[in-house]
Order: C-alpha cells, then sequence, then structure tokens
C-alpha cells in the first residue's frame, strides 16, 4: 500500500529540478574551462551547481522520510479499521474487550499484593524469632551468672559455717592453757557472716536514676542503654533496641560494669579505688560504651 501523492509529490519535482540545474552548472563549468581564451571568471557556476545538487539530494531525501512515514501511518490506520470491521462482524465489543483487560490486570495487581502480604508475613515472622533468641541468650546469660553468684554465695556462707563450728572446739584447749591475762581465756567470737551485697549495695532506683543520665551506648548498633532490673533482683545494662530485634546484644549485669570501672579508674587516674563508688563513678565518667560484656569508659 502507498501513500497519497500530494504535497510530496511537488517536493520531489523540485528536487529533481535542483540537482539537474547543479548538474548543469557544473558541465558548463567544464566546458568553459577547456575554452581558450575566455573572457570571463565562471567559477561562480561550480559553487552554485555543488550548492544546487546538495539542497536537491537532501529534499529527496526528506520526501522519502515523509512518504515513508505516511506509508506506515495509512497502513496502521487500515490495520486498525480492519480489526474494528473484524470485531463487529464477529460480534466483538470493544468495551469487552477493555472490561477484560481490565479484569485481567486487576486480577494480577491482587496476585502482586498477596505475594507480598505473604513477604511482610515472614520477615515478621523472622523478626519475632530472632528477637525470641536473643531474650533467651539474655535470660540464659543472667541465669548463668546468678547461679555463679549464688554458687559464690552458698560457698561462702560453708566456710563461714565450719569456722564457727571449729571455734567452741579450740575454746578447752585455751582453757586448759596457762592463765596469763585475761584477754586470753576469753572465748573468740564467731564472725559475722558475710554475704556479698547484690548490684554492689545499690539499689535499682539509684542505678537507674543516676546511671541512664550519663547516656550509655550500645557498642554493637549505637542505640542507648537502659537499666532494667530482672526477676532475680539483678540490676542490668540493655539496648533498647533488643525489644524489636533489631539488635542482638546481650544484656550486662552492673556489678560486671562495676568492676570494669575500678580496673579502668585505677589504671586511669593512679588511684586505689578497692570496691565501686556511685557518686565516683558519676563524677569521673563522661560516657560509656557496652558490646560483648565489655564497657568502655571515657572520662569527662
Amino acid at each position: 500500500m502507498e501513500g497519497k501523492s500530494g504535497i510530496n509529490f511537488v517536493l520531489m519535482i523540485v528536487a529533481i529540478l535542483f540537482v539537474v540545474a547543479g548538474i548543469a552548472l557544473c558541465v558548463m563549468f567544464g566546458i568553459n574551462q577547456t575554452i581558450p581564451g575566455r573572457t570571463y571568471d565562471v567559477v561562480i557556476n561550480l559553487y552554485v551547481g555543488l550548492a544546487a545538487i546538495g539542497l536537491g539530494l537532501l529534499m529527496l531525501i526528506g520526501c522519502n522520510i515523509a512518504t515513508n512515514a505516511r506509508i506506515a501511518a495509512d497502513n496502521t490506520y487500515d490495520t486498525m479499521r480492519h480489526v474494528e470491521l473484524l470485531c463487529k462482524k464477529e460480534g466483538i465489543s470493544m468495551a469487552d474487550l477493555a472490561r477484560k483487560d481490565a479484569k485481567i490486570a486487576k486480577k494480577e495487581a491482587a496476585l502482586l499484593a498477596k505475594e507480598q502480604k505473604k513477604a511482610f508475613e515472614e520477615q515478621a515472622q523472622a523478626l519475632a524469632r530472632a528477637q525470641a533468641e536473643a531474650m533467651a541468650q539474655a535470660q540464659a546469660q543472667v541465669m548463668a551468672e546468678t547461679q555463679a553468684a549464688q554458687a559464690a554465695q552458698a560457698a561462702q556462707t560453708a566456710q563461714t559455717a565450719q569456722a564457727a563450728q571449729a571455734a567452741p572446739q579450740a575454746a578447752p584447749q585455751a582453757a586448759a592453757a596457762p592463765v596469763e591475762t585475761v584477754a586470753e581465756v576469753e572465748p573468740v567470737a564467731a564472725q559475722p557472716e558475710e554475704r556479698p551485697a547484690l548490684n554492689c549495695g545499690i539499689e535499682y532506683a539509684e542505678w537507674k536514676a543516676k546511671v541512664e543520665p550519663i547516656g550509655i551506648k550500645c557498642g554493637v548498633c549505637g542505640g542507648e542503654m537502659a537499666v532494667r532490673n530482672t526477676k532475680k533482683g539483678i540490676v542490668v545494662l540493655a539496648c533498647k533496641n533488643t525489644a524489636d530485634a533489631s539488635c542482638k546484644s546481650v544484656p550486662m549485669p552492673v556489678e560486671t560494669m562495676a568492676q570494669q570501672f575500678v580496673e579502668w579508674f585505677n589504671a586511669a587516674f593512679g588511684g586505689n579505688l578497692a570496691e565501686f563508688k556511685m557518686d565516683t563513678f558519676v563524677d569521673t565518667v563522661g560516657s560509656v560504651s557496652v558490646a560483648d560484656g565489655t564497657a568502655k569508659f571515657a572520662g569527662k
């Protein structure tokens, strides 16, 4: 199928005339160069001829492109027209086809939404499992540390009880010996039972009121650490981001942090601090970072 004649045909004729005129001018220039004794310079004929040939060729190319575009448009129109006539002949409604396409698109959108919902639920379940595992690990560590503390306390209690039982047996031997002074015959008083103070002997409320404002950071995710109290009464430092499982750091008992502070204070300030003092901690520490059971301190 060809495009309809019109302005393109006229432009093609003009383009052909330009080409012919340019060729003629170039031929005239060549002939003039062969004639001896020419009285005027006709080199302008060469320039004009070449320009006419170039312009004509450009016009021919443009007309060819326009003709092909017109043919393509006509073919597309005729194809769409034939499809429309065929649909009418077979009783097919274009509106029905549009509704069918819309129905298919809606079905695909619903399937995509279902897949996205399933992926979101799987991700939420994975996060919940990770959070549960992190909490279980934290509880196991706290329980292990509590059992270790209880074992140490039981061993110290047994030692104290053995010393108390040995004291009455040594008393008769002291009485049989020559009495020289009153002080020598006085019975040895049993030492009071010493139990390790939980949380360094500091209440949970004081830990929370004085330690949290310092701004202890989690060395794993960089979040803030909170002072929390366990069911067994052990005060720990726990990252706030473990609540949504975005951080898997393990809680750290404040007693462990206190021991590490004493070591850091003696090394940094050349002191001889024997036990943890809350006032000394608040006065000297500017920031703390906790990760994997290790606390890093920075002075004010």
